[in-house]
């Protein structure tokens, strides 16, 4: 990937439900149920790279005790670049929240990080868990799993 300023999280909170329904269509074709992980060029030209999540959805933690909240199974990286136009505040029902911007968003479920150079993304199986490293700055290893999301439990 190149230099510059990027999301790292569920890329479902920053994409457009237009750019996010593309990228499900081409990680889930028609047969496919376990899904493909990857380098993906939406149609718009965004460079995306996702990653599933073994333990699906929930919060998991990286190597400097950041957290990154999952809500569609996956993990991944864009450029920040060109994501407040598609960008829509989903919490306009909530008083709190409803002016929300998308990086004070963006804090809450995922990470700004600059890159200052080029770098790689890559996914490896480590004893059942998976390493997701993006460049030199983040590795998030779903061992480092805080909980499931999608349970009636409050926390």
């Amino acid at each position: 990937m190149k230099a510059g300023k990027y999301y790292v999280g569920d890329l479902c909170y920053v994409l457009g439900d237009k750019a996010h329904d593309e990228l499900c269509k081409m990680c889930y074709p028609t047969g496919n149920t376990t899904g493909i992980e990857g380098k993906r060029v939406l149609s718009d030209g965004r460079i995306v790279i996702s990653f599933k999540c073994p333990y699906g959805d929930g919060v998991y933690g990286d190597q400097s005790g950041m957290s990154y909240m999952v809500d569609s199974g996956c993990l991944g990286i864009t450029l920040l670049e060109g994501l407040e136009e598609q960008w829509e505040n989903p919490n306009t029902h909530i008083t709190h929240l409803k002016e929300e911007t998308m990086t004070e968003y963006i804090g809450r479920l995922g990470h700004i990080v600059e890159y200052d150079s080029e770098f790689n993304v890559k996914r490896v199986s480590v004893d059942g868990d998976v390493n997701m490293t993006f460049g030199d700055k983040v590795t998030i290893n779903t061992g480092m799993f805080f909980f499931d999301t999608s349970s009636d439990d409050e926390w």
